[in-house]
């Protein structure tokens, strides 16, 4: 099955990481599957979600000009484009999907853009890398990476890749829908200070810095706090399991609000026949890592959104197995557990799953 990547851009994951991140692409014959018939009336619905969502930074603007979504389809049909933050299904499944393609650690946006005919807009969210799609119309495309500026003409399937700092206008020569999605990727020091929190959780002494009193307490403690971090500094591999584990997690996170949307698009939790098919949620890049407990028993931790699952023993089979296959019938996962399980033991590890919104069902 190819990823979305190759679908938009015609290159593997890996060949786009090494030889276009950071760089801007054009690919102008794409199949952007996940966004079929993704059109204005969906964006316009995606910018009212986003905007009432809870804690919504509200970004929803006409010719530069915050609105609502309530004025945004009048001042659309009188000429203004429109961009803004959207949530939808569509645009929720394809920036998790590529998040999780490009192993992207961070936050993730997703926005939609609407030129009437003639109209021109500025792509916004220039500090992100950007992936942007056009779903319908025609546009011609100035990207000005640089000093260098590329025009092209794009239509429906049309998509661009721009790197952080890359600017990009388009004006309309037939009624533009594009959906956008912006990756801001973790900083170094959100790394250091995941591995930190993890070695420095153990112990109260090391739950913040002492009162005042002597001058000398605030030096000792954190003299014996800096030795401690050289330490876990000194031991730290990349390729090992507390590192990979951290970046499941940081890769697994789409913020807060993304989050909480993809979690809303869990189905009901219902009974269960055997036949039903069960699937890993598209609307999250989940992400597992195998490793080994303090007992010696193997391990497995599921990161899904900002939520983390691990369990050992039988339980740790049955998590890694659902990770690889992706879906699977509901009797299929009775084996998984090992020898002396059956139907209605392997029920709760099933039901807590769909609870938890990392299984869906679909019939």
């Amino acid at each position: 099955m190819s990823t979305h990547i190759e679908r938009l851009f015609g290159l593997s994951p890996n060949a786009f990481a090494k030889i276009h991140w950071g760089r801007c692409l054009v690919g102008e014959a794409a199949r952007a599957d996940a966004l079929a018939g993704w059109m204005q009336r969906e964006c316009f619905d995606g910018f009212n979600r986003a905007f009432h969502w809870r804690d919504s930074p509200r970004l929803l603007r006409a010719a530069g000009v915050p609105v609502t979504p309530e004025q945004a389809e009048p001042l659309a049909a009188n000429g203004l484009a429109i961009q803004g933050e959207v949530l939808d299904p569509a645009t929720c499944r394809m920036g998790s999907a590529i998040k999780g393609e490009l192993g992207l650690t961070g936050t993730l946006t997703t926005f939609g853009l609407v030129a009437p005919q003639g109209a021109a807009i500025e792509c916004d969210f220039a500090a992100a890398h950007r992936i942007l799609v056009q779903t319908e119309g025609r546009g011609h495309w100035r990207l000005h990476p640089g000093e260098v500026e590329t025009n092209v003409e794009l239509g429906p399937g049309g998509c661009v890749y721009l790197p952080p700092g890359a600017g990009c206008s388009i004006t309309a020569s037939i009624g533009a829908t594009v959906a956008g999605i912006a990756f801001t990727p973790a900083r170094m020091n959100v790394i250091v200070e995941l591995l930190m929190g993890r070695d420095f959780s153990e112990g109260a002494d090391w739950r913040c810095v002492p009162a005042a009193g002597r001058r000398s307490a605030h030096a000792t403690h954190l003299h014996a706090g800096f030795e401690r971090m050289r330490e876990t500094m000194a031991a730290c591999d990349p390729e090992g399991p507390v590192f990979q584990l951290m970046l499941a997690e940081l890769v697994a996170d789409l913020g807060p609000i993304r989050n909480a949307y993809a979690a809303s698009l869990a189905g009901p939790v219902g009974a269960l026949d055997p036949g039903d098919r069960l699937y890993v949620t598209p609307y999250l890049p989940v992400r597992g890592v195998e490793w080994t407990g303090e007992d010696g028993e193997p391990a497995f931790s599921l990161f899904a959104g900002a939520r983390e699952i691990s369990d050992s023993g039988p339980g740790a089979g049955l998590l890694a197995t659902i990770v690889r296959l992706r879906e699977f019938t509901a009797g299929d996962s009775v084996t998984w557990l090992g020898e002396g399980y059956g139907w209605d033991a392997a029920g709760p590890y099933r039901e807590n799953l769909m609870e938890q919104g990392l299984l869906v069902c679909g019939n």
